[in-house]
């Protein structure tokens, strides 16, 4: 056997070998398996990305249906539709179809209750009704109101006094309820006139659904005699933990309660209830007059002072209106102009800086001017009032509105009126279905 010799020390010239015939397995493997190996990979890519586009597109071949859903089959879950559809319906409740409308077109995501909404907003909207006479609403006055009956109706001195010119809180609110009923909806003063673009008075419409009716509330003076707690009435106003505005009241055993117990905290509760009670918001106006314990804080204590504010500031961002109820109780319309421009100075000196701009003034005593010019309207004028209410317990509704001022008169809500007046308020409420078993 020879040994084996790589061909560079081979030292015979080679040899011409004879070729073996390829098998049909090394023809399949030169010429057609590449070719076959490409195609496959090609295959597999196609499939690949046919998956792809599968999983993207929901493997929807038909393409009569469209790619994208419409916004209106998307979840209900657009991005903070909640912030504008919880507002928009409290507006759309008290009627400002204007605020709500705008709230919502602001929206920016998909969801098909925004739309829905705006679609009723404005049907509603174009149903509403405009009220024919800013100078015929009627304005009703309270004063503070009776928690503890028992105690407020004692037999003692002053126990006449709360049956002529105090409601208990059962009468309150079922005065409230029925004027609610009757379509009565509370309205500011700026609700009925304001100032146009010329600096002049005008009335605003007042747009109402049909058979809604304009009303204004106010209370007065807002003070809570610190006498009075012990005869059954609320020491004040405080702000509840949530910045709410609530009451403080002492029951009979000398338990402090917070909670509705008097005029304002109920009426907040109430509209909270009834949203549709309140125009845009409005609230009652609120006389201020200096009979002592303003909302139940004494103004010369420094720690109360800064209550007293925050207090203020809370009504006021809630919607409320202050009025001068005059400073020491003068009636204006019989005294001397110089008695009127003390009084207005001394009010001014006191609550300016609390109040702030004031243009409402509620006359004592319904004692109105005899002619709004000369020297005592020159000084409330220069003041800064605006509106002016007198009282008239026998018209429904009056008002007066000019260039420079508006006018109107109020009637008093009390335990006289609701027994031996009824006829008096029955435009209003029943009044005998609201009276007080407890009442004498």
């Amino acid at each position: 056997m020879n040994p084996q010799y790589p061909e560079e020390q081979r030292q015979d010239p080679p040899r011409r070998r004879r070729r073996r015939k390829k098998t049909k397995w090394q023809i399949f493997k030169e010429r057609y398996l590449p070719a076959l190996i490409l195609l496959g990979g090609a295959v597999l890519v196609i499939v690949i990305i046919v998956s792809l586009i599968s999983a993207i597109f929901g493997g929807n071949n038909d393409e009569t249906i469209p790619m994208q859903t419409p916004a209106a089959n998307l979840e209900e879950t657009g991005p903070d539709a909640a912030d504008v559809l919880d507002p928009a319906a409290l507006l759309a409740a008290q009627y400002d179809y204007d605020g709500a409308i705008a709230l919502l077109s602001s929206f920016t995501g998909h969801d098909s209750r925004v739309q829905a909404a705006l679609d009723r907003y404005r049907e509603e909207q174009v149903n509403l009704v405009t009220w024919g006479d800013n100078t015929k609403i009627p304005h009703i006055s309270f004063q503070n109101l009776i928690v503890d009956a028992s105690r407020a109706f004692d037999g003692d001195s002053a126990s006449e006094d709360y049956a002529s010119y105090n409601l208990t809180i059962e009468e309150f609110t079922g005065a409230l309820t029925q004027m609610y009923n009757n379509g009565y909806v509370l309205v500011s003063m700026s609700d009925i006139a304001d100032v146009n673009d010329e600096g002049k008075y005008e009335a605003k419409p007042i747009k109402l659904p049909a058979g809604k009716k304009p009303l204004v509330m106010s209370m007065l003076p807002a003070n809570y005699p610190l006498s009075r707690a012990g005869d059954g009435f609320a020491m004040g106003l405080v702000l509840g933990t949530d910045g709410s505005i609530t009451a403080e009241y002492i029951d009979p055993s000398a338990t402090r309660l917070y909670g509705t117990y008097d005029f304002i905290s109920i009426l907040e509760g109430f509209i909270q209830q009834f949203p549709g009670f309140s125009y845009r918001g409005a609230r009652a106006v609120i006389g201020v007059d200096n009979s002592g314990d303003l909302f139940g804080y004494d103004t010369e204590k420094a720690d109360e002072l800064e209550t007293l504010k925050a207090v203020i500031a809370t009504l006021k961002d809630t919607g409320y209106e202050f009025a001068s109820f005059t400073y020491d109780g003068l009636r204006y319309g019989d005294s001397s102009a110089e008695a009127v421009s003390e009084d207005v100075q001394d009010w001014e000196e006191t609550f300016n800086d609390l109040l702030g701009d004031v243009q409402i003034l509620i006359y004592a005593g319904g004692s109105d001017l005899l002619e709004y010019a000369g020297d005592k309207y020159e000084t409330l004028y220069d003041a800064g009032f605006r509106y002016f209410i007198g009282m008239d317990n026998d018209v429904e509704a009056w008002g007066q509105i000019t260039e420079n001022y508006v006018r109107q008169t109020r009637r008093t809500i009390n335990g006289t009126r609701i027994t031996k007046d009824k006829n008096k308020i029955d435009d209003l409420f029943d009044a005998g279905s609201i009276v007080s078993s407890e009442r004498p």
